[in-house]
């Protein structure tokens, strides 16, 4: 059975480009794409975007700007010679916590479900609490009866700055 591995490296530079957004939202909710690769060791973010012009911001919820993300996720994967992809979304929870809402595990079970994202095990990046901003990420398992699980699990990776 593979084993996925879950450790995330995110840069420096783009938690600080994600906690610019957040506090440009603040006091509501932002977010965007996390986009990289699978190193085989873990998952490499090599770029965000933030959530696109026409997204709605709200204290609790966040609707993207969906055709933007599409375009950019095209775009990142074509200057990178196709090799850094989708991965997941992050976004804000101004004044919370870094535990996942049951509004986040059910985005991120459509995700995995939804072939065209090719992310069958999707990740969750969270920024909580306000100014400083701290990152948490989590990463969707599915039920998988070949994998003899039974049920969906959301772990928490562990964060290489």
């Amino acid at each position: 059975m593979n084993k996925l591995i879950n450790v995330i490296w995110l840069p420096g530079q783009l938690h600080d480009e994600m906690s610019i957004l957040a506090s440009n939202a603040y006091p509501n909710e932002t977010g965007g794409l996390l986009i990289g690769y699978d190193a085989g060791n873990g998952l490499v973010i090599t770029a965000i975007t933030g959530p696109g012009p026409n997204a709605i911001h709200k204290p609790n919820t966040l609707t993207p700007d969906y055709a933007y993300h599409d375009a950019e996720i095209e775009r990142i994967y074509s200057e990178s010679g196709r090799r850094h992809t989708y991965l997941g979304d992050w976004h804000s929870h101004p004044d919370g916590g870094s535990m996942l809402s049951s509004k986040d595990k059910r985005t991120l079970r459509a995700i995995a479900e939804y072939q065209p994202a090719r992310a069958p095990s999707p990740i969750m990046g969270i920024l909580d609490g306000g100014p400083p901003w701290r990152f948490a990420a989590w990463r969707h398992f599915p039920r998988s009866l070949r994998m003899r699980r039974l049920f969906d699990r959301y772990e928490q990776m562990i964060l290489i700055p």
